[in-house]
């Protein structure tokens, strides 16, 4: 329901917001590809699936930094299409939760970056990826908290943060 409100409301117009069930990241999205791609189902699908291989992507990395070798990493980002919810929802279902789960990723990826090697850089990354998850789904504060209890609880993370 949420792709055939999306695609309704978005048409021909970029608005500060759509609709008041979710902030505007996807339909802000979809605005800009369905200008290249024009209206209709492959614009959709071009969002869709450009959001999930970034998904399956961050996965990766993200694995890579939890010290799983390349071979371990791309097996585990490989096995997510093993999830049901993964493997069928995920093509039929999500559009605003697409952005939360690539951003949150992206957060993830980037603050362990960060707690690695701090630079001005990956923090204005880390602010900028944080403003998108804002506007990507309200339940973007949930895996943010997640994150900053589990940096709270890790030493090196404490400090880096901390110094910053």
């Amino acid at each position: 329901m949420d792709a055939a409100v999306t695609a309704e409301t978005v048409q021909r117009h970029l608005a500060p917001a759509y609709q008041i069930r979710n902030p505007p990241l996807f339909d802000w999205m979809y605005f800009f590809v369905q200008t290249v791609f024009g209206d209709g189902i492959l614009a959709h699908s071009v969002l869709r699936y450009t959001l999930i291989a970034a998904a399956g992507i961050l996965y990766y990395f993200a694995f890579l930094q939890v010290g799983c070798n390349r071979r371990l990493a791309a097996a585990f980002s490989y096995s997510l299409i093993f999830f049901v919810w993964l493997a069928s929802d995920i093509h039929y279902h999500f559009t605003h939760s697409l952005p939360l789960l690539a951003v949150g990723l992206a957060v993830w990826v980037c603050a362990i970056a960060y707690i690695e090697r701090q630079s001005i850089g990956l923090a204005w990354l880390l602010g900028l990826l944080i403003g998108l998850g804002i506007v990507s789904k309200w339940s973007f504060p949930l895996p943010l908290a997640g994150a900053a209890v589990a940096f709270l609880v890790d030493r090196r993370a404490r400090a880096a943060f901390a110094q910053s």
